[in-house]
């Protein structure tokens, strides 16, 4: 039988943990410390489960969304928790190329032929009070 959202958001935390099925693999895992929803599949012989998300910031509505592009993955012969797992990787990647530490990058790559030490220190100054601290964080 189907969830329902006021099922869901009514589950109280056990002292034990317990698993609400929606069906399809889509299942709510209710610890003491939470709830959190899960999408269990098989992929290559093996059982696999993976995690989509913690109760209330990903509803029962999107639970099922991610459910559903998850068993679309599957179907297409991806695994989806590894999809995921890449796909996070990538962001994390683009964001960790910020502008820092790009200017840091170039500095290490072209201080090395400057002779003067004067103007060595002054692209130092420059970089950490005027350029990195307002752009840090951006991509």
């Amino acid at each position: 039988m189907k969830l329902r959202e006021i099922v869901v958001k009514q589950a109280k935390l056990p002292q034990k943990a317990r698993k609400i099925f929606d069906g399809g693999g889509l299942f709510l895992y209710l610890t003491p410390s939470g709830k959190y929803w899960y999408y269990r599949y098989r992929f290559a012989g093996q059982d696999k489960v993976m995690p989509l998300g913690k109760y209330p910031q990903m509803s029962l509505k999107e639970a099922r969304i991610a459910h559903m592009d998850a068993k679309m993955k599957l179907s297409q012969g991806i695994e989806p928790a590894y999809e995921k797992r890449r796909a996070k990787q990538e962001k994390e990647r683009y964001y960790s190329n910020s502008f820092e530490e790009i200017a840091r990058e170039w500095y290490r790559h072209v201080a090395p032929e400057w002779k003067n030490p004067k103007h060595v220190q002054q692209v130092i100054n420059t970089l950490d009070s005027v350029v990195t601290i307002p752009l840090t964080t951006s991509p």
